[in-house]
């Protein structure tokens, strides 16, 4: 194929955009929930430096996958490559498949390195290397070769984005000893940086970087109309749910034949400034969604409750401004691994701006600072508190943050509500009821359109297949399927009001079950 063509029979098909390049577009009308593109076996995918010594680098398996609490996949040992002592393989048939489709053209430099080479060196080397061993075909170097590449606008601009991908070309050129120019190898790294997608766990949990000529194609948008997935194998393949790696595309709404399949490139809760900054910085352009242009002239409308900040008077502006600046200042504070030291300051941030009576639970920073909070209740394994803040996300925020009830945001936190729950149903049988709720909505929700057969659906068949066999309890629980809800959402009443007063909540869940 050549780098605008698809199959046949695809969903999809590319077409030039005046002014904005190349993008995709549905050939008939999709449901919500429907596989609009499938990549069986992307150009890269590269696992990150976090996560190298922490999944197979073939099949992506992994003892510390948290996924695996659903009890699905057996105990498992990673063992590293003798040579290199870089990568990490679950078994010998994964080492050797490996081996045969690149680590042999790789091996030998990881085994040279002082550390373990930063991801984006690690995925151009192994790209460079395949097509100089003529592993990969002329249609794949072809698509890499068309990819936007921004490169002109990235020296123009100068400074430390130019400076780091200037060294990273320096570094590929000595560790893969190629004879193309450094300008070459500089344009290559923006291919990647411009192009490439975040790996991702069924629970959301970034592992490392894809990149495909296909994907690439798909284009940004803060109101994308689909989502990406890395855990549903293809129709070809038989089903391993242990693994991942296979790049899907999945409609999060009706999509109209005709109309482009878009796809969020960062945070869209974000204020339509940052977003734009984002954008700017990396992807070299303005976004001209339909989300951006309804917020463009507003008091970035996340931020804020009111529509304008004309709206409003200079003393509420002010208080506004600065209240809004002390949660950014909590947020940046707030270092990855350590949120549960922050529990105290982001609890407090959030009292501030529930007393304040500017802001509406679904404005930025008010959910950032609740997620961050979770996060850091669940390393201190304060089960209550985070059950709190998770029921709270779920119904709450997220129904007025992300519009599309399949939204992944929106299903991984329904599924962290039953994991959390796991641990205090002994308390009350309510929470075993909300449970149950919660992995019912979840099977129903992911048999709208076409049920696909990705790990997460896995994991959910094998929780509710558990849960029934509890047969008195979930006979009570499907003759009034909705009261379960009805207690959640009293609790979470009684929650927000102490939230406002600034008062700790870890008691109300016990005396709201006894």
């Amino acid at each position: 194929m050549s780098p605008l063509q698809l199959p046949q029979d695809s969903r999809v098909y590319i077409k030039e955009i005046p002014g904005c390049g190349r993008g995709t577009f549905a050939s008939t009308h999709l449901d919500a929930g429907c596989q609009i593109l499938q990549i069986p076996q992307p150009l890269i995918l590269i696992l990150d430096v976090a996560n190298i010594s922490r999944y197979c680098d073939y099949c992506y398996r992994s003892p510390y996958d948290q996924t695996t609490f659903a009890g699905q996949d057996p105990i498992l040992k990673l063992v590293r490559c003798k040579a290199c002592k870089t990568v990490r393989y679950c078994g010998q048939l994964c080492q050797r498949k490996a081996w045969d489709e690149y680590h042999k053209h790789e091996c030998r430099v990881y085994a040279s390195q002082p550390s373990v080479l930063p991801t984006t060196n690690r995925a151009l080397l192994r790209l460079l290397r395949r097509h100089e061993s003529h592993l990969l075909t002329k249609e794949s170097w072809d698509g890499f070769e068309a990819m936007e590449h921004h490169y002109s606008q990235v020296q123009a601009v100068g400074g430390q984005s130019w400076n780091d991908y200037c060294l990273i070309a320096q570094k590929l050129r000595s560790d893969s000893a190629t004879d193309l120019s450094l300008d070459k190898l500089v344009l290559f790294v923006c291919r990647v940086v411009c192009n490439s997608f975040t790996m991702i766990t069924p629970l959301l949990e970034p592992i490392g970087l894809a990149l495909d000529p296909q994907a690439a194609l798909l284009n940004h948008s803060c109101d994308p109309n689909a989502f990406v997935r890395f855990d549903i194998a293809p129709p070809s393949a038989a089903l391993t749910p242990s693994s991942y790696g296979t790049l899907t595309i999945i409609s999060l709404r009706p999509v109209a034949p005709h109309e482009q399949v878009t796809i969020a490139y960062i945070d869209p809760t974000n204020p339509m400034p940052q977003r734009q900054r984002e954008l700017k910085a990396r992807y070299h352009f303005q976004c001209r969604c339909p989300l951006c242009l309804r917020e463009r002239g507003a008091f970035r409308s996340l931020e804020c409750p009111t529509s304008a900040m004309a709206e409003l008077d200079p003393g509420t502006q002010d208080s506004i401004t600065k209240l809004r600046e002390s949660a950014q200042q909590c947020l940046r504070q707030v270092h990855v691994g350590d949120e549960g030291k922050y529990v105290d300051s982001l609890r407090a941030s959030m009292s501030d701006l529930a007393r304040s009576n500017n802001f509406q639970i679904h404005h930025y920073p008010w959910p950032q600072l609740r997620k961050q909070m979770l996060v850091g209740l669940l390393q201190l394994e304060s089960f209550e508190n985070a059950f709190i803040q998770c029921s709270i996300l779920v119904r709450k925020v997220h129904p007025l943050l992300y519009r599309d009830e399949i939204h992944p945001v929106r299903l991984v936190e329904l599924w962290t509500l039953s994991q959390i729950g796991l641990h205090l149903m002994d308390i009350n049988r309510n929470v075993l009821y909300v449970i149950f709720a919660a992995v019912q909505l979840l099977q129903t929700l992911l048999s709208r359109g076409e049920r696909a057969t990705g790990k997460f659906e896995v994991m959910v068949d094998m929780m509710i297949n558990k849960l029934k066999l509890q047969q008195r309890l979930w006979r009570n629980f499907i003759k009034d399927p909705g009261r379960p809800w009805l207690w959640l959402d009293r609790l979470i009443e009684a929650n927000l009001a102490m939230e406002a007063a600034r008062k700790e909540s870890s008691t109300l869940l016990s005396d709201s079950l006894s």
